[in-house]
């Protein structure tokens, strides 16, 4: 049996590596993947200190828009990807299929340990391994997060396997340990205590013990409450980019999203990214139905927790990991999504192949009647993935499946936008966006998306009416409101009407406190303008709110360089280059503040590290040759200032410089 163990191993990852050997022709998606990877520059570095910094600080210490949630693990796993690949998605791609299929393995020792069913064991793991539903997570790069966590919650599940059996203080540590890595890839996984407790149920068979078991993961307990707690803090912007949804609504539609997942567990047949949030769009009869449906099947698994009682852990498994992430607090603007079952359905997949296995046990003709099942069901969950993981290879391609499986979807709608945008076709865009906007006309990111696409097409006036129209609809403050309001006024700026931009920025950061972006913009335009005071003010309040930007940081320190405070400038930029160390226009204002400061050495430092970082900045050169001039290297100083004009032939202060020769 121990060779047979091995080869089932051997062939799952097989399996496994095949049915996903698709993903090396998929690339980075311009959806989050630039956000999380290819645009984020604390990545783009690789592995180095100042990464480390920030992936334990961001969306703990501030709310950071390059990361979803508190999740250093998974940022670091991104950083350690560049490390070995750069920006080749080959690599990232890979990175994902290995954790994954190391949980495919793990799940199968796992289970196998904990009954000692062989063939049962493999059949779950299988399901794990080739479910559709799970493209999404090993396919999407962003998604590195459902991977890491997923080996690390399994990894949980091992550790306290072994605690069990033979308990120790050190065991029972160790469990925590690998718990409190599991929260720092995904706060989904707060459940995990539960899912212990389940396993105390079956197969453990510990359920005698009673409070026992509830006092031996108080530490476990406290964990999932501070990475709740965690969580909730940095939830305010994500939950915007919709109207405020009712508790009822929210209930419609996590009951239609567990009944969905239950449905596409059994048949993945409509698998897309982006189904659209029900709200209280539902049918009475509909929604009668679905509740029917849950209540039925925890009737049965209820009655039968005796005589079988995996199928009631296999089930409150299945709707307890789901708790999270079924919208009951809602974050984003999907009803639900196919990531979200990578875990859960696990759950499903043990009820339902441990009664089949009950059933087949029987006799003969029922065991190869279910060898027979299962290895069509293997072969076909095969196939449907490989067919899914060809969806993904670029965002065309995505979100024109998305579209053509869920026209309803406004998600899908934008997407696919947003695709065709990069690729020059407006026209076919802006259909996609009035799409979009006619099946959600409260989503804000569709309305934006629109107003600045008519911009662009040279329709300014569309685009100012359709963000008006949003603000006569939204009703009072709030993240919609900011919104709107900071987008009108940046179209109002760029339109030459300053007193017009600055009041609907001062709306957007009265409706939302938080709204960054709308008092960096107002900082900018107040700095245009010479008004030197109030510009400091508005990027200072900017800078607290979101450190996480280089902008913001550049344009405080040349603000205060331009008010005659080098040194407060050279504070402002040295902190910024800190989080940013390789950014050029940072260096470049480092620099000048260094030399306003008589600092000239530091300033040639910082200078050349610019030029070098981005050569063919002609601000960068410019720089750098007036600190050369000013100490009288003249001949260099003046090789820098050719090459700025060589540059930008308009660079006045560039030509100036070259004239006064």
């Amino acid at each position: 049996m121990r060779g047979k163990r091995f080869w089932l191993a051997g062939a799952l990852l097989l399996l496994t590596l095949v049915s996903y050997a698709r993903v090396f022709e998929c690339g980075f998606l311009a959806y989050d993947d630039d956000k999380f990877v290819t645009a984020n520059p604390h990545v783009a570095r690789g592995l180095t200190w100042c990464g480390l910094r920030w992936a334990l600080a961001a969306d703990l210490v501030f709310d950071s828009p390059r990361a979803d949630y508190w999740e250093p693990l998974v940022a670091l796993s991104r950083m350690a990807d560049v490390e070995l690949f750069g920006m080749r998605a080959g690599g990232h791609h890979l990175t994902n299929l290995v954790l994954h299929g190391a949980s495919v393995v793990l799940l199968f020792w796992l289970l196998l340990g904990l009954t000692g069913a062989l063939w049962r064991s493999a059949i779950v793991a299988a399901v794990f391994a080739l479910h559709p539903l799970h493209v999404e997570s090993v396919a999407w790069v962003s998604e590195r997060k459902d991977v890491l966590s997923g080996l690390l919650f399994l990894l949980t599940l091992a550790a306290y396997a072994a605690y069990l059996r033979a308990p120790s203080p050190e065991r029972r540590l160790l469990v925590a340990l690998v718990f409190a890595l599991g929260l720092m890839a995904k706060p989904m996984l707060v459940t995990v205590p539960f899912v212990l407790l389940l396993l105390d149920v079956w197969p453990a068979g510990r359920l005698s013990l009673g409070a026992a078991l509830v006092r031996e993961k108080a530490e476990l307990f406290a964990l999932s409450a501070v990475s709740v707690a965690i969580s909730l803090r940095t939830m305010a912007p994500l939950s915007s980019g919709g109207s405020a949804l009712s508790l009822a609504g929210r209930l419609v539609n996590a009951l239609d999203a567990c009944v969905s997942y239950l449905a596409q567990a059994f048949w993945p047949a409509g698998l897309a990214i982006g189904y659209p949030h029900l709200g209280q769009v539902t049918s009475w009869p509909r929604l009668l139905l679905q509740a029917a449906a849950l209540a039925a099947v925890s009737v049965v698994v209820l009655r039968d927790r005796a005589r079988r009682p995996y199928l009631l852990v296999g089930w409150c498994w299945f709707l307890g990991m789901l708790v999270p992430v079924v919208g009951l607090v809602q974050v984003g603007i999907q009803g639900r999504a196919d990531r979200y079952m990578y875990l859960p359905l696990i759950g499903l997949a043990l009820a339902v192949v441990w009664r089949v296995g009950e059933w087949a046990a029987a006799n003969g003709t029922r065991r190869r009647v279910a060898a027979v099942a299962a290895a069509g069901m293997t072969a076909a969950l095969a196939l449907l993935s490989w067919r899914q993981v060809g969806y993904w290879k670029d965002d065309l391609a995505l979100f024109s499946h998305a579209v053509s499986v869920v026209p309803d979807s406004p998600i899908a709608h934008n997407g696919l936008a947003a695709a065709l945008i990069r690729l020059g076709r407006t026209d076919e865009a802006a259909r996609e966006l009035r799409e979009a906007l006619r099946l959600r006309p409260d989503l804000v990111v569709v309305r934006r998306n629109l107003a600045l696409l008519e911009v662009r097409r040279g329709r300014g006036d569309e685009g100012a009416r359709i963000l008006e129209q949003g603000l006569a609809s939204v009703a009072g403050d709030g993240g919609d409101a900011a919104e709107l309001h900071l987008s009108l006024g940046f179209l109002r700026a760029q339109e030459g009407r300053t007193r017009e931009a600055e009041v609907l920025y001062g709306k957007a950061v009265q409706a939302d406190p938080r709204q960054w972006a709308a008092l960096y913009d107002w900082g900018n335009l107040l700095a245009a303008q010479g008004r030197l005071g109030d510009a400091e003010e508005k990027l200072q309040a900017a800078r607290r709110l979101n450190p996480d930007d280089a902008g913001i940081a550049n344009n405080l320190g040349l603000v205060l360089l331009l008010e005659g405070r080098a040194p407060a400038a050279v504070d402002a930029l040295s902190d910024g280059n800190r989080w940013f160390p390789d950014d050029p226009r940072l260096l470049t204002s480092l620099g000048r503040a260094l030399a306003a400061s008589g600092r000239d050495a530091e300033a040639l430092l910082r200078l050349r590290e610019a030029v070098s970082s981005a050569p063919r900045s002609a601000e960068a050169h410019y720089q750098l040759g007036r600190v050369l001039e000013a100490t009288r290297l003249t001949e260099e100083a003046l090789a820098h200032y050719r090459e700025a004009v060589r540059l930008d032939p308009g660079d006045a202060q560039a030509l100036a410089a070259l004239r006064g020769r």
